[in-house]
């Protein structure tokens, strides 16, 4: 029975993985500065591959590779290869802010998938609305990651 639950939650991950490839598809690299690089497109992952959250950014990690590997081999978005560039958070908010910062701006993202879990990704919404670099997180399901406040919203933080 476990082995069902595993399969059906790697499955719900490579179409989440699908679903932001798509939604990526529409980014043209005109918000921020020019995130092209060339031929490919780079896409940061910051997930919880070691930590209390291991489970949730192994399971993410392959069904982002797997949805990349998928794009990639049907030639890609808008004929440019994805290219990633995936960091261990630790499962540790600090980490995470550190990390998504370093994505955006060192690695030159054009978007970041994760953090997963919602505590790490509201740590990372304020980064992304500064840098103008969209973020996706599959597990913040709460308002405040979304909304820090009634009448603010994070413009660049998706779930």
């Amino acid at each position: 029975m476990m082995r069902g639950v595993a399969v059906r939650r790697e499955r719900k991950l490579i179409i989440a993985a699908l679903a932001g490839m798509t939604l990526l598809a529409g980014c043209d690299g005109s918000a921020g500065s020019q995130r092209h690089l060339g031929d490919t497109i780079r896409i940061g992952l910051n997930l919880e591959s070691s930590g209390a959250h291991r489970s949730y950014g192994d399971a993410a990690l392959k069904g982002a590779q797997t949805a990349v590997n998928m794009v990639n081999q049907a030639g890609g978005i808008n004929g440019k290869q994805i290219e990633v560039v995936a960091v261990d958070n630790g499962s540790s908010p600090g980490r995470a802010t550190a990390l998504s910062t370093q994505l955006m701006t060192q690695n030159r993202a054009l978007a970041v998938l994760g953090p997963i879990t919602e505590p790490l990704f509201t740590t990372t919404t304020s980064i992304a609305d500064k840098q103008q670099i969209v973020s996706v997180a599959s597990l913040a399901c709460g308002r405040d990651a979304l909304m820090p406040t009634a009448e603010a919203v994070h413009e660049y933080a998706f779930r």
